[in-house]
């Protein structure tokens, strides 16, 4: 049995949130790809190289498989006029989408997000070791 597919294109599930905040101040405008929006994101000064990689997943996770999803359910609501979405609702469900997106995430603790910040760290501990190598300095990273 072959599970069911789900006509979502990234691009515009990111371009729908915007002005929706991903991480920490950092706002998306108009964002083009996925590249772009995570590639705001900052490491906070006391936030450690996993931390980073699991707040990096969880955003990646909310925006491209979770934000999708909401959109679409929404876009299939066709409520009687009493009940349907007004203009104002419809103006800010990008925005209503993004952050309950994030607030999925983060309360749920998908397994992919933790496997997505693992494989994250992997990359971030050969690219240390990497740096280790070509100045011959020894760098311990830690988990």
């Amino acid at each position: 049995m072959d599970a069911p597919t789900l006509n979502v294109d990234a691009r515009s599930a990111v371009q729908a949130g915007d002005g929706a905040l991903f991480g920490r101040g950092t706002a998306s405008t108009g964002a083009s790809d996925f590249g772009s929006v995570l590639g705001k994101m900052q490491q906070a000064g006391d936030e450690t190289p996993a931390a980073f990689a699991r707040r990096t997943a969880e955003n990646f996770v909310a925006i491209g498989l979770v934000q999708p999803l909401l959109k679409q359910m929404r876009e299939s609501n066709h409520a009687a006029p009493p009940f349907a979405p007004t203009e104002a609702e419809k103006q800010f469900q990008g925005l209503a989408d993004a952050e309950l997106a994030q607030r999925m995430v983060r309360a749920a603790r998908f397994p992919v997000v933790d496997k997505i910040a693992e494989r994250l760290m992997d990359r971030y501990r050969a690219g240390a070791a990497l740096r280790a190598e070509t100045t011959g300095a020894g760098v311990e990273v830690a988990a």
